[in-house]
């Protein structure tokens, strides 16, 4: 038992001190996390539904998601990126600088093994669509998109936030 605890504390010091792990930033950010998925999932429809999307929105905005999960499971950096807002596209530069980001940072929606759509709301004018994925790793996760109607009217990506669904399965 003394030789996990000291392997244990062993492998947090080397953490800190590489800067990889805060235990206030940690729970700090678990916390936000929280309340941001609670927010977009628990706000009453009457509260959220700022302005009007149509069933075709939806439909467009989940195959936008759809489309881009499906490039990322190709590789296909090119097609990934094109479903990206401008916004994003400018902060990337390149498709390989953006699938090189998600693969490091987004496992969950690089190489998803499951993808569920869940309700989506509109929250303060931002249009969002929470899927829950299944990463490579059998961890549950909720992704929140927000998405950006173009002037043409079709739907872009302009960011995704990762957050635990609680729990592992297999």
């Amino acid at each position: 038992m003394f030789s996990q605890k000291a392997t244990a504390t062993r492998k947090l010091r080397k953490c800190e001190a590489s800067g990889c792990y805060n235990p206030i930033t940690t729970v700090l950010a678990m916390f936000l996390r929280s309340i941001c998925l609670a927010f977009c999932l628990f706000v009453p429809a009457a509260y959220s539904q700022e302005r009007h999307l149509s069933d075709q929105d939806w439909q467009q905005i989940r195959s936008v998601i759809a489309q881009q999960l499906a490039a990322f499971q190709r590789d296909d950096a090119e097609t990934a990126f094109s479903f990206a807002s401008p916004n994003i596209r400018k902060l990337f530069q390149t498709p390989a600088n953006f699938i090189a980001m998600v693969k490091s940072e987004y496992q969950a929606v690089y190489r998803p093994r499951s993808v569920t759509f869940m309700g989506p709301a509109v929250i303060a004018g931002q249009v969002q669509q929470p899927v829950q994925l299944l990463g490579p790793d059998n961890a549950a996760m909720v992704a929140i998109y927000s998405m950006e109607q173009q002037e043409d009217g079709t739907w872009k990506i302009d960011g995704c936030e990762l957050t635990p669904s609680g729990g592992v399965y297999t």
